[in-house]
């Protein structure tokens, strides 16, 4: 529970008479004593007064005014944070901005399960109004970064061989259909502790809120997160690898989940068929077909596009 602001006792002055109950009052009516003694006396401090003063010590502005600004950003400090918050995602959108458009479909994205979605991103078709990606995104993306790096400095100092780039300070990938598939992996895992796998393995991070990483840890990543998992497995098919390490940490406890994740040729085919047709339909301006029947699907429901797919009833 939070702290509870008890009412202020207010002292009575030096020299003055207290009555008591039921006895009759002796003193001045309370309209001449305000009149003799000066203006009414306040009524107890409001909780947002006491924080003021409190904040106020704290600032050292005993004795100083407070400028109405400062007051505002004393009672009321969501308002700071969100002055300051805006010009964090202003900024990161500026920096999102100034980036290079990707020109090719990303390994990471095959796996989505709306070949539709996909032609609007390769296509760079705008999202709808209200759905452009803020700064919050980026600030997710930079976190998942940090997570990445704690999570290798983990595994290496528990043993396991991790690469995360090449020779020449590259990090490892593919490319293929002339460099408009392409894919970076997170790490390969070349030797390691005896754990009950066949060194080399390709290794992939994701770092996620707890509800997520709960249903991921109950349901296994093909069926929780299919995106990852297609993702893993067109890093397979194209880097020859024979399975992977699928490495999920839960931001909001540092827990950590691992899954080993054997490679499937058929399913790697199938989602490589998928991005060579996306391609194909986003070079050629056409649409292919949705993944749902009614704009109530819950996939519909966050996709960024929903409005512009649904208008359009081809």
């Amino acid at each position: 529970m939070g702290r509870r602001f008890l009412p202020l006792v207010r002292r009575r002055r030096h020299g003055a008479a207290i009555s008591r109950p039921g006895a009759p009052s002796t003193s001045p009516s309370t309209s001449a004593l305000h009149t003799a003694a000066g203006p009414r006396p306040r009524p107890p401090r409001r909780p947002q007064e006491l924080l003021h003063l409190v904040w106020r010590r704290k600032l050292g502005l005993d004795g100083h005014p407070t400028p109405r600004r400062a007051w505002l950003f004393i009672c009321w400090p969501a308002r700071l944070g969100a002055r300051i918050n805006a010009r964090i995602d202003t900024a990161l959108e500026a920096e999102r901005a100034d980036q290079r458009p990707r020109d090719y479909l990303g390994a990471s994205r095959i796996g989505e399960p709306c070949a539709r979605r996909l032609v609007y991103e390769v296509a760079h078709t705008p999202p709808d109004p209200g759905k452009e990606i803020g700064g919050r995104a980026p600030r997710i993306f930079a976190a998942g970064h940090v997570f990445e790096d704690l999570a290798i400095r983990w595994l290496r100092r528990a043993g396991f061989d991790l690469r995360t780039q090449t020779r020449d300070g590259g990090q490892f990938g593919f490319e293929t259909a002339g460099g408009r598939i392409r894919g970076h992996v997170d790490g390969v895992i070349v030797a390691g502790p005896d754990v009950g796998l066949t060194w080399p393995v390709q290794w992939e991070h994701k770092a996620l809120k707890a509800t997520s990483w709960s249903d991921t840890t109950r349901k296994g990543v093909q069926l929780s997160k299919p995106i990852y998992y297609g993702q893993m497995q067109i890093y397979m098919a194209y880097m020859g690898l024979g399975s992977a390490l699928f490495t999920a940490l839960n931001k909001d406890t540092c827990e950590l989940y691992h899954e080993h994740v054997a490679f499937n040729p058929p399913t790697a085919q199938a989602l490589s068929d998928k991005a060579v047709d996306v391609l194909r339909a986003a070079d050629a301006g056409e649409l292919l077909p949705r993944i749902a029947t009614s704009p109530d699907f819950y996939l519909c429901r966050f996709c960024p596009f929903a409005t512009r797919c649904w208008e359009d009833r081809a």
